[in-house]
């Protein structure tokens, strides 16, 4: 795995599922992961740390619950008052995904040794739609960069960041193959371990930053195209005012 591969697989892991995240990268370092119950429950690159210190940032690692800690849409102070950010929730969306219920995480970055360099909370919206289910994740724009990411549009002022990648989960003792050794150095998958059997899961994520909050819109195996979560991200930024 290339070093920039390495890098973009650990700021993910605090947004994968807890179903399919023991261990990551080929050291297998075991992180701790959020264990918010939202079946889309990852986002391909999370994002780019933009925190004022010394130390390297090696990771982010995040925890959470299963309850949820609002099951309706609330406005914004209340949200202030539990996150410390405002952000209007859209409660549905026109293509007909649903507020179903919101999260709320605690992350931090984290140094080679597993040192917290900061920590803030971060809330993450479940919408589905039928059997398909989208996450939205807002949390502090401030620990946050998208400069790295291809731009993928531009709304209103905000730039939009897209990503998509095929993720090979795996077993924690499942030895890489030669062909999975070249699938990795070319970027056609990245490897995570800790599951029971191997999955191939397809990854979308979109990003952007508004008023002071990081935002991703995401969600894997969904028929969603980028397009799409476009529209539905226009929407959220278009209900902020």
């Amino acid at each position: 795995m290339s070093a920039e591969n390495n890098e973009k697989l650990y700021r993910a892991i605090g947004m994968i599922d807890d179903k399919y995240i023991e261990e990551a990268d080929m050291k297998k370092r075991r992180f701790s992961k959020k264990t918010v119950l939202v079946a889309a429950a990852a986002a391909v690159l999370l994002c780019g740390s933009a925190v004022a210190t010394n130390s390297v940032i090696s990771g982010r690692i995040g925890s959470g619950t299963n309850k949820p800690v609002y099951e309706e849409v609330v406005d914004s102070d209340t949200i202030f008052r539990d996150f410390g950010f405002s952000t209007n929730l859209v409660e549905s969306f026109s293509n007909g995904y649903s507020f179903e219920a919101a999260y709320k995480g605690d992350t931090s970055d984290v140094d080679s040794e597993g040192n917290k360099l900061n920590s803030f909370n971060d809330l993450t919206c479940s919408y589905k739609n039928g059997d398909e289910e989208v996450s939205l994740t807002a949390e502090p724009a401030e620990y946050n960069s998208y400069d790295e990411y291809e731009t993928a549009g531009e709304y209103n002022g905000i730039r939009l960041v897209y990503s998509e990648q095929m993720y090979k989960f795996v077993p924690g003792d499942y030895e890489l193959t030669e062909q999975d050794k070249a699938d990795e150095a070319s970027g056609k998958y990245i490897f995570s371990y800790g599951t029971d059997n191997i999955e191939v899961r397809n990854f979308k994520w979109l990003g952007w930053m508004q008023d002071g909050v990081a935002y991703a819109l995401y969600g894997h195996d969904i028929s969603l195209t980028e397009q799409e979560l476009i529209d539905m991200a226009e929407e959220v930024i278009d209900n902020q005012s």
